[in-house]
Formats: structure tokens, C-alpha cells, sequence
């Protein structure tokens, strides 16, 4: 069943207001090509490119701390 505009207004108000009190934002600039290259990375992890790009860097932190 396809939504209304007004349903979809409502979740994009309720996502606008949630996602700035639950998380922070990061801009990531990659060479052309790339962004296609992670989101197949992640697509065959099973992950968003959040998720996946979240991971890496989590990763990274850790074998720094190593």
C-alpha cells in the first residue's frame, strides 16, 4: 500500500527530530567512484554505508589503541 503525502510529511518530522537528538552527523568526502565501491561493500555485508563506514572506523580505533 503506498503512503500518502501526508504520512510520509509525518515521518520525515518525526526522523528529522529523532535523528538530531540520537546521533551526530559526519560529512565524508570520497574521490568520484568510490561511494559506489563502499555501498557494494556494504551492500554484500549487509550493512547501510553508515553502518559499514561506523565498523571501519570503530575498527581503525581499535588497532590504534593496540
Amino acid at each position: 500500500m503506498a503512503r500518502s503525502d501526508a504520512q510520509r510529511k509525518a515521518t520525515r518530522a518525526w526522523n528529522d527530530a529523532n535523528m538530531a537528538t540520537r546521533y551526530d552527523r559526519i560529512n565524508l568526502l570520497v574521490p568520484k567512484g568510490q561511494k559506489e565501491v563502499i555501498a557494494e561493500a556494504a551492500k554484500r555485508a549487509g550493512e547501510s554505508i553508515s553502518q559499514y563506514m561506523l565498523k571501519a572506523a570503530q575498527n581503525r580505533m581499535q588497532g590504534e589503541q593496540d
